[in-house]
């Protein structure tokens, strides 16, 4: 059995790494591998927060490794629309998550491939006030 993949694109935006996180906490119990793809579209080529979230993104990956899990850290330029489309058809993605954030996204490639439709998991932040 060909393990399962799970693509999570990672912006400029800290709330990406939420749904980092929850693919990664998914990858670990469907045994999947996990392919992070981060991105930026800044003029000069740099995000105002990609320092701190390099440096976050780096310590996630780290510890996800040290705890076995199987993943793959991509990192480009521009849109990431197209890089999406291309690694969800030459990768054979069974997943694909999402921030709440990256609704623009979401629907510019549900607009382009409506196949993902049932691919796709949105993760929202948990509201401050619901308690656990």
């Amino acid at each position: 059995m060909t393990p399962k993949k799970i693509l999570v694109p990672c912006g400029p935006g800290g709330g990406d790494l939420k749904s980092v996180h929850h693919a990664l906490a998914l990858a670990e119990r469907l045994q999947a591998h996990v392919l992070i793809l981060q991105w930026w579209d800044p003029p000069d080529g740099r995000a105002p927060q990609s320092e701190w979230l390099g440096e976050a993104l780096t310590d996630v990956i780290a510890n996800a490794r040290l705890a076995g899990l199987s993943l793959s850290h991509l990192t480009v330029t521009g849109s990431p629309h197209d890089e999406i489309v291309n690694i969800v058809e030459e990768e054979s993605i069974d997943l694909l998550v999402l921030s709440a954030d990256q609704w623009q996204l979401e629907a510019a490639l549900l607009q382009r491939h409506p196949r993902l439709l049932g691919s796709i998991i949105r993760v929202k932040e948990k509201e401050p006030w619901i308690s656990q």
